[in-house]
């Protein structure tokens, strides 16, 4: 099976289901993939967003956070059920306009 069926056939799933071992081999298919890890020092600033619905304000950090493992129970942007991701957009320290 080449990634083109591969991604029809996770497009074709109940992910309602949570069939995480399907997606899991599907995901196989698409050959070698890569992590990036990061390590911050202390002052590091690290930009996280998320939608404003209906005006609401966000007056604590866990509004903007991620949700718990043990809490996350469903498929997220990053994140899988049970074991959460954190994600953000940081700006390069050592730019160079020149």
């Amino acid at each position: 099976m080449d990634y083109l069926e591969a991604i029809e056939r996770l497009k074709g799933l109940n992910l309602s289901k949570y069939p995480e071992a399907q997606i899991r081999d599907l995901i196989k298919q698409f050959g070698a993939s890569g992590l990036i890890q990061f390590n911050f020092h202390p002052e590091k600033i690290n930009y996280r967003a998320r939608p404003n619905e209906n005006g609401e304000s966000f007056n604590h950090r866990s509004q903007l956070s991620y949700t718990s493992a043990e809490l996350n129970k469903k498929y997220q942007r990053a994140s899988i059920p049970y074991n959460s991701v954190f994600y953000g957009g940081i700006i390069p320290e050592n730019l160079n306009p020149n």
